[in-house]
């Protein structure tokens, strides 16, 4: 039995999943079908409610096995050659983490933590394509995130993530398959950063008071002047 336990979510369409297989072909394997959903109670879209609801059952079918657990959507796509993907996944797994991202997008990237050339620390990662769950107790937090928010499946682990161990691997071992995209928020995927935010640009306190300096010299000079010309038109 392999140390590691993955579970490819696979939609309707089925694609990428030979791909997969042969990716992680020195793991244990399980597939599972998403099921369609009849009816939901929940003000999420219909499509947010079932991906949450089947990264429910996926994360239920980890809690079962003490074993690390990479869940990982069917649209996903890797660029390595199997043998070099699995150093990769090993080497993490020697370190003390609960969870790690092997793909992410529209990150802040900015404010992750260096720890070596490949992965760093994050506190606000929020990508679900594929994510490696070391320990159980990361494998209960999230599920319990999820099942008490009310949130999307992405949004509920940004606002939580924080209180795990976390890493991302830059850059992404593991994208999104920009050919299955189905709605325009899928396009975005492509791009691992947000933009860095723009801080106000400093005021230049010098000028200012040169400016005002200036400015009360002319209000002087006036005041002199005025009365000055005044009294020699009379004349």
């Amino acid at each position: 039995m392999s140390n590691i336990h993955v579970i490819i979510m696979c939609d309707s369409y089925k694609k990428n999943i030979n791909h997969l297989k042969t990716l992680f072909n020195s793991f244990d394997i399980t597939v599972l079908s998403e099921k369609e959903i009849i009816s939901k109670k929940s003000l999420l879209s219909y499509d947010e409610y079932k991906e949450k609801y089947n990264y429910l059952q996926a994360l239920k079918m980890a809690r079962l096995d003490d074993r690390p657990c990479l869940i990982i959507k069917n649209t996903s796509l890797c660029l390595l050659n199997p043998d070099d993907l699995k150093n990769y996944i090993l080497d993490v797994l020697n370190m003390d983490i609960d969870l790690c991202f092997l793909c992410t997008w529209q990150d802040e990237c900015h404010k992750y933590i260096n720890d070596t050339t490949h992965v760093k620390w994050t506190q606000h990662s929020h990508a679900t394509q594929a994510i490696l769950y070391k320990t159980n107790h990361s494998k209960k937090s999230i599920y319990k995130f999820l099942y008490e928010s009310k949130s999307s499946l992405s949004s509920s682990i940004k606002y939580n993530i924080h209180q795990l161990k976390a890493i991302v691997f830059t850059p992404n071992i593991i994208h999104f398959d920009i050919s299955q995209a189905t709605s325009n928020e899928d396009y975005h995927k492509v791009n691992c950063c947000l933009p860095v935010p723009i801080s106000a640009k400093p005021i230049n306190t010098t000028n200012n008071a040169a400016w005002i300096i200036i400015i009360m010299i002319f209000i002087v000079l006036l005041a002199v002047l005025v009365p000055y010309f005044r009294h020699s038109n009379k004349l």
